[in-house]
């Protein structure tokens, strides 16, 4: 997809200066002491401007919300999110965050990717946009990363610390590794059940 700059300039300078205020207001909103409860409360009301987002949701400090190129897509934030600290979220695929999502610290979501296949140069060489779904009551794990070309996270689904999601997760899915793989699915009741992790063995 070409980028906005080169078909629509005036498009484009004026995604830039929405951009530019976006990125400026949520430097100044990124200093721990927006992490409190009741100024915490106070970020969030002023990212609703420019950002949909729920109620009782909570954005700590370091987290970037940022589209990378000119194009209309959005950031929807259920209500009951936790997103923690240093999480980046790249939206310009559009992003959508179910209810009761936990988005634990230093976690990366990409949306977009270069499409680099010839020896031209990149930036005459398409990019590749992926919408991604994040369903409710999902969790992602520290320092997870999810790839472009992932569209949905289910509902009830937990990334593993440390994971790369390369395909798409399905409800109450369990996943963790390089690249994620599934270990386990979360059943109705959980009383007296054990996690088994292969390669684990049971004294570990």
């Amino acid at each position: 997809m070409p980028t906005a700059s080169k078909e629509n300039p005036k498009h484009y300078y004026r995604w830039a200066f929405l951009e530019f205020i976006r990125r400026f207001v949520q430097m100044l909103l990124s200093p721990r002491v927006f992490s409190i409860p009741g100024i915490n409360a106070l970020k969030v009301m002023i990212l609703r401007m420019f950002f949909e987002i729920g109620r009782n949701t909570t954005i700590v400090h370091g987290v970037y919300f940022e589209s990378h190129h000119a194009i209309k897509k959005t950031l929807v934030i259920g209500d009951n999110v936790s997103i923690l600290k240093n999480v980046f979220i790249d939206f310009s695929g559009g992003v959508t965050i179910g209810n009761e999502v936990t988005i634990s610290p230093e976690a990366l979501i990409c949306t977009h990717n270069h499409i680099a296949l010839s020896r031209e140069l990149r930036s005459k060489q398409n990019i590749r946009y992926t919408s991604l779904e994040i369903g409710a009551d999902s969790w992602i794990g520290s320092r997870a990363i999810i790839l472009p070309n992932v569209r949905k996270i289910g509902q009830g689904a937990i990334i593993g610390a440390g994971s790369v999601v390369t395909q798409d997760v399905d409800d109450w899915e369990i996943v963790i590794g390089n690249p994620a793989k599934k270990i386990w699915e979360r059943v109705e009741f959980a009383e007296n059940t054990e996690l088994s992790i292969p390669g684990r063995s049971e004294n570990q």
